[in-house]
């Protein structure tokens, strides 16, 4: 970055989410929206998500929609 611009900016980090915590909101999704998956599957795609919840998410999305055609 330029000094101008670094100098004007704030610079934020986020720690990121338990997979727990990723894992119980995907469950709670899945409840919502009559999602089924395999035992596991939530552990899995809070783990790939590193912390962020978003990604768990669209990752969860994605695959909802990849498996119900």
């Amino acid at each position: 970055l330029l000094p101008t611009i670094k100098s004007r900016s704030l610079i934020m980090k986020f720690n990121g989410v338990e997979d727990a915590l990723i894992e119980d909101r995907l469950k709670y999704i899945c409840n919502e929206r009559n999602i089924s998956i395999v035992e596991g599957g939530l552990a899995a795609l809070a783990s790939k998500s590193d912390g962020g919840v978003r990604d768990s998410i669209k990752n969860l999305e994605y695959l909802a929609l990849k498996c119900k055609r």
